[in-house]
């Protein structure tokens, strides 16, 4: 029996925290890495320049990924664009995870960030289109709140390799890790239902329909689905109506407010990444390794920080 009602939007939620703990998976992990003896040993000891090489291709995925949704995210629809963000992270982990050689490596973070990009702009519209009004600042925030998860998560686990002595595991297995996450999102997608917004986007206005009765639990005639369906049809056909938007309308005022938007909200995102987050994220046993602190503890110092607050809402 299909999911409705309240265990379908649960279940919606779920995925794309699971999407989401990806990015937070991937801002963390070489956090615990970078200063591995094993990992140095394997890439002949790489100086900073390279260290910083390795962690920075992966936010030049992230830009393309990001960038991608843009031409591809209506034409596939969410799920597809979730399920094919996760295929991207699973075969960039897997390349990550089995890497002999340095260029090995960089070519697995820029094909997980390409996965990392394309989710971060597709999970918070899936999640708000299918969610009741009242509820989508709560679970949109939830989501930022797997990102953090994802971040103290994957220091504990590097912490936990502190104790495997001499193995390639100890880098191997956290850089794997992220494949069996994105797995779980590619499970979990054909149990849920695609955004009604999109369906009536493409003219499938009784498959959105069918989404709206299961995402209210009630049937598909009911008055309060049916008017639903209406204030979304109509909303959809204006926007239609008004042309297709260039790049000039984006950027401008008017009576949408487009350029003021945009300002709030990628502005904030930016500031915060200029704050420093990703240092303390990917450069963390680097600098917190001293003779006075325990250099196995500074593995997970970061993520008791309160800091990390900021990274959560550093979507790419």
């Amino acid at each position: 029996m299909p999911l409705r009602g309240k265990s379908l939007t649960v279940g919606i939620t779920a995925t794309c925290g699971f999407s989401f703990m990806l990015f937070g998976w991937d801002q963390g992990v070489f956090g615990g890495i970078l200063n591995n003896k094993t990992f140095e040993k394997q890439f002949d000891y790489p100086d900073p320049v390279i260290q910083g090489q390795i962690v920075s291709t992966y936010d030049i995925g992230c830009i393309l990924g990001a960038i991608m949704s843009l031409y591809f995210g209506d034409y596939l629809g969410r799920r597809k664009s979730v399920a094919m963000s996760s295929i991207w992270v699973v075969l960039g982990g897997a390349i990550q995870a089995s890497a002999f050689s340095l260029p090995q490596m960089i070519i697995g973070r820029v094909i997980a960030g390409l996965g990392i990009g394309q989710s971060t702009a597709v999970v918070p519209m899936w999640q708000s289109e299918t969610s009741k009004p009242e509820h989508r600042g709560k679970l949109v925030a939830l989501q930022l709140v797997m990102v953090i998860f994802g971040i103290s998560l994957t220091n504990w686990i590097n912490l936990a390799m502190t104790y495997v002595v001499g193995s390639e595991v100890t880098w191997r297995f956290p850089l794997a890790m992220q494949c069996f996450w994105a797995v779980v999102t590619i499970g979990l997608l054909p149990f849920m239902v695609e955004s009604p917004r999109w369906l009536i986007y493409r003219d499938r206005h009784d498959e959105a329909r069918t989404v709206l009765a299961r995402l209210a639990n009630t049937d598909e005639d009911d008055a309060d689905v049916l008017g639903e369906l209406k204030i979304i049809s109509e909303t959809i056909a204006a926007e239609k109506a008004g042309g297709k938007v260039g790049w000039r309308e984006v950027f401008s005022g008017g009576e949408q407010q487009n350029f003021r938007r945009i300002c709030l909200g990628a502005g904030t995102s930016i500031f915060q990444q200029m704050g420093g987050i990703n240092v303390v994220c990917m450069r963390q046993e680097s600098y917190s390794s001293r003779p006075d602190l325990c250099s196995r503890l500074s593995t997970t110092s970061p993520s008791s920080s309160p800091s990390h607050s900021a990274s959560a809402q550093g979507l790419p």
